[in-house]
């Protein structure tokens, strides 16, 4: 993922970023934010993210406590995209 803002950029590679504390993704949020242009893309992107960790996991059925982990993620990021 590749963030733009008028004096630089930021790249965050999501499968090493996440899973996150909310707190690191409510900061990440809002430097999407600076990226007016691709800012509803890049919620895109990280909504589709996190559903594909959902399905992945569930499926996988090893790690229960990181489906509910994303689950969350995934409805910080819906609250934003209102």
């Amino acid at each position: 993922m590749r963030i733009r803002w008028g004096t630089g950029y930021m790249e965050i590679d999501l499968d090493k970023f996440f899973p996150a504390s909310l707190v690191k993704l409510r900061r990440l949020l809002k430097i999407i934010q600076l990226d007016w242009e691709h800012g509803d893309s890049l919620l895109d992107d990280l909504k589709t993210h996190f559903s594909e960790k959902i399905a992945f996991y569930s499926e996988a059925d090893e790690k229960p406590g990181i489906v509910k982990k994303y689950e969350r993620l995934l409805e910080e990021v819906n609250k934003w995209c209102v």
